[in-house]
């Protein structure tokens, strides 16, 4: 299901204009965001606002440089908040700051490989991702119509 998501992104950067409005979903000022582990990071610098650097050099880069220069008008927000090294339990203790408080429209998650090669038991990287999985979805995102 996570990865569904940046699938969905992929699907979108790959397909032509077949419509008046070939990518609806998303709106003028909408604020994309992309979090997780290293596979997100993507050697991104935490500071300055070179877009070549800020969004780092992997997916997430390739992805807003896409839609950014196909949609330029939709004035799009991109954020790379990924973190090399983190697991589950490090997403879930930044989640507030690092996700809920950026207010993002559209959200792409990869998480986990970390938890995996630290050496937790299988049994607890799922526990751990299936917990966090369960809050984001239980949480009411205030900035939202209801």
């Amino acid at each position: 299901m996570i990865y569904l998501i940046t699938l969905g992104f992929a699907v979108f950067l790959a397909i032509p204009a077949f419509a008046d409005d070939p990518i609806p979903v998303f709106h003028k000022d909408d604020v994309i965001l992309f979090q997780g582990d290293s596979i997100t990071d993507g050697g991104r610098q935490r500071t300055g606002n070179d877009f070549n650097h800020i969004m780092g050099q992997d997916y997430a880069y390739i992805i807003s440089a896409r839609l950014g220069a196909l949609y330029p008008e939709r004035n799009l927000t991109f954020i790379n908040r990924g973190i090399s090294g983190n697991t589950v339990n490090d997403l879930a203790a930044r989640w507030p700051n690092d996700s809920i408080a950026l207010k993002p429209n559209f959200l792409s998650i990869l998480i986990g490989v970390n938890d995996t090669l630290i050496g937790e038991p299988k049994g607890e990287t799922v526990e751990h991702t299936s917990r966090f999985t369960t809050s984001c979805w239980a949480i009411r995102w205030p900035h939202y119509p209801t």
